[in-house]
């Protein structure tokens, strides 16, 4: 059997044919296909520099307009910017779940966030800040029709080296990180 759906639950009956004819079915049987390994990584990413401290970041998805498991299984996107110059400034997170990816310049209302805890609550997208050292979210919207993924974060140090590395959020793991990193430079303060 062929095309069926990983980590789902089938009911099979068999039954033995000849060239004339097939017996009786057998007793309904429970299968369940194993799980299919998310191993994809953000691709095409690309960063433009608009202020000292803003940057739009846009890169292809592989799960837009998936099928139902993909989607049960994909909950986000974690964005990880480790900070290169100038020596002892801060590497930064981002945590940007689907809910909070619209077709529009704008965020979704509100959306349920899972934290460190596993406590689930309602939180404004416009207002993540799940990890440590978060930075500031300040849009993310998809083109359906290129698979890409816009993100435009606020708050970053002007002139600082970044190495910028995504990954998908599943239900029970992050990653893997994109590679090779994306390296660019926020612009000196008021200069662009």
């Amino acid at each position: 059997m062929t095309n069926l759906k990983p980590s789902t639950r089938y009911h099979l009956k068999i039954s033995a044919c000849n060239d004339y004819e097939c017996g009786t079915f057998s007793e309904v049987l429970q299968v369940q296909t194993l799980p299919h390994e998310l191993l994809k990584t953000p691709s095409l990413i690309s960063v433009t520099v608009h202020q000292a401290n803003k940057v739009k970041i846009s890169f292809f998805s592989d799960y837009i307009d998936r099928d139902e498991y993909y989607t049960e299984q994909m909950k986000g996107y974690l964005i990880k910017l480790s900070c290169i110059d100038p020596p002892g400034c801060s590497d930064l997170q981002v945590y940007l779940p689907l809910e909070c990816v619209t077709d529009s310049e704008t965020f979704a209302a509100e959306h349920f966030n899972v934290n460190h805890e596993n406590m689930i609550n309602n939180q404004r997208c416009n207002e993540l800040n799940p990890f440590e050292n978060s930075t500031v979210l300040f849009s993310a919207n998809v083109n359906r029709s290129n698979h890409q993924i816009s993100i435009t974060l606020n708050s970053l140090s002007p002139y600082t080296l970044y190495e910028l590395f995504i990954a998908y959020v599943y239900i029970s793991r992050v990653g893997p990180f994109s590679k090779p990193a994306e390296v660019f430079r926020t612009t000196e303060d008021g200069k662009l």
